[in-house]
């Protein structure tokens, strides 16, 4: 028997974020047209629903951590299990929101390693990466929200040092999507804004553990927070508390439903 692996590999990370990120896997199925594969990482054994997204079909490599890993080495493992040429990296808080298509991949993977100008000043990029979530990060700023880059490039990019930094145990900076904007900058790499984004945004929440083992879930537009788990055994650079209530929440052990820390209200 021959066998071929697929043009393309979407990854998608989760950490406890069951319906978006059934949302997410279920748009995948239903929009893309060509062959492709589906790796899906999620972090920690705690949860049931991860096996069954499995059993269903939904996905073609499952990869369980025993414990939280956080964003970047979660990042890290996802892209390490890809071998495919291309890689579409698509948070779970994301859908597609419109078929994709053979013709359209086709036109997006002829865009990498073209050489286009920059609209701030003008100088010369190289086209490292297409962005399909309308620049999110700013017009053609390096995002790990959906974007399609060539897997062997993503992989160089490891071997110049990238740390294991982002959301979750491992939040202190700098995260190595920061690290990954500074490569693009310095060599003159362009993650292209593709002009018509492939992806809906949404995420309402994100859900974190610390490395004191609590997990926290925040609201992202409103930035109401709430404690999913605890005990709350230090004090850490999330969620972002000012010292009187880290006192509080260290004395009682609780925060008050979906309250908005005091850093966080809007004036």
């Amino acid at each position: 028997m021959e066998y071929t692996e697929p043009e393309l590999t979407y990854l998608v990370l989760d950490f406890r974020k069951e319906k978006e990120t059934r949302a997410c896997l279920e748009s995948i199925k239903k929009h893309t047209h060509f062959r492709h594969k589906i790796i899906y990482l999620h972090n920690g054994i705690e949860v049931e629903y991860p096996y069954e997204l499995f059993r269903e079909g939904l996905l073609d490599q499952f990869i369980q951590t025993r414990t939280n890993n956080g964003l970047g080495l979660g990042t890290r493992d996802l892209f390490a299990a890809s071998f495919s040429p291309w890689s579409f990296y698509l948070q779970n808080d994301q859908t597609l929101k419109r078929d994709f298509m053979q013709g359209e991949f086709d036109e997006i993977k002829r865009m990498i390693e073209t050489r286009l100008q920059s609209p701030e000043d003008g100088s010369v990029w190289t086209v490292a990466s297409v962005d399909l979530a309308g620049g999110m990060a700013g017009l053609h700023r390096y995002s790990e929200r959906a974007h399609i880059i060539p897997t062997s490039f993503y992989k160089k990019l490891e071997e110049k040092g990238l740390n294991h930094r982002g959301a979750g145990p491992y939040h202190e900076d700098p995260w190595r999507e920061a690290q990954v904007q500074e490569l693009y900058k310095t060599n003159r790499w362009m993650h292209y804004t593709y002009p018509e984004p492939l992806v809906n945004d949404d995420g309402d929440t994100s859900v974190r553990e610390n490395p004191d083992g609590s997990v926290w879930e925040h609201n992202v537009d409103t930035n109401a927070l709430r404690l999913v788990q605890g005990p709350v055994r230090e004090r850490c650079d999330y969620p972002p508390f000012t010292d009187s209530e880290w006192d509080e929440v260290l004395k009682t052990q609780s925060w008050p439903g979906w309250q908005v820390p005091e850093r966080r209200k809007r004036v």
